[in-house]
C-alpha cells in the first residue's frame, strides 16, 4: 500500500466513527493550509467540535506510532499535521523501496519528474548528514511531505513541482551556510523514491 492510502486508511478509521459516509477522496493531501484537509463540516455540515477534532487527532496511529500531531478546524475544513514519528516511518519505507537510487545515464533535461529526481539524488550524495526527518523549513516539509504521498502521475507531477521550489530552497540556503533551510540526505532519497518513475507506483 502506498504511503497515501496507508494515512488515508488510518485516518478514515478514526473520522469514520463520527461520519461514517467520509471516503479517501474528501481527504486532501496537496493543498497548502495543512498536511491533510478534510472538508467535513463544509461537504457533510458536521459541527466540528472540540470533542470531535480531539479524537480525531488522538485515534489514528501508523506502525504504533501517533499518526497526528495537531488537528484544528477552520472554515468547516478539519485540519491536520501528521507527526513526525509518522513521516519518518514512511520515509524509511520510501528509501527502502528504491534500492538502487542513481539517476539514468540518459534522461530529458527539463520540468519533468525524472529530472528532479535526479537534482534530488545529487543533493542527497552531497552531504553526508541525514537531516531531520521531517524537515524543519516549511517548504521543504511540504515537498516532502507532496513527495511521500504521491501515487498517481498527475501527483507525481504535482510533487516534482513542489520538489523543484524546494531544491531552489536548497541550494541558496547551501550557498549562504544556512543549514536550517537545505534538504537532508534522508529526506532527498525519500523524495526521490517517489519521483523515481511516473508509471512505476503501479507495477
Amino acid at each position: 500500500m502506498t504511503a497515501r492510502g496507508q494515512t488515508a486508511a488510518a485516518l478514515l478509521g478514526a473520522i469514520r466513527a463520527w461520519l461514517p459516509g467520509a471516503s479517501e477522496e474528501d481527504l486532501g493531501f496537496f493543498g497548502g493550509r495543512a498536511d491533510v484537509s478534510c472538508p467535513l463540516g463544509q461537504k457533510f455540515g458536521l459541527d466540528l467540535t472540540p470533542e470531535i477534532v480531539y479524537n480525531i487527532k488522538t485515534a489514528p496511529e501508523l506502525n504504533g506510532v501517533p499518526l497526528v500531531s495537531r488537528a484544528w478546524a477552520s472554515g468547516g475544513y478539519l485540519n491536520l499535521e501528521l507527526s513526525g514519528e509518522a513521516l519518518a516511518l514512511l520515509a524509511e519505507e520510501a528509501i527502502a523501496g528504491d534500492p538502487s537510487p542513481v539517476p539514468p545515464e540518459v534522461m530529458e533535461v527539463g520540468p519533468n519528474p525524472g529530472f528532479t529526481r535526479a537534482r534530488l539524488l545529487d543533493a542527497a550524495f552531497e552531504t553526508e548528514e541525514d537531516g531531520d526527518i521531517p524537515p524543519k523549513d516549511p517548504l521543504i516539509r511540504a515537498a516532502f511531505r507532496k513527495c511521500l504521498m504521491a501515487d498517481t502521475d498527475d501527483r507525481i507531477r504535482l510533487a516534482a513541482r513542489s520538489a523543484d521550489e524546494a531544491l531552489s530552497v536548497h541550494r541558496r540556503a547551501k550557498a549562504s551556510g544556512d543549514r536550517t533551510r537545505t534538504i537532508g540526505r534522508k529526506a532527498a532519497l525519500a523524495m526521490a523514491a517517489r519521483l523515481k518513475f511516473e508509471n512505476n507506483i503501479r507495477s
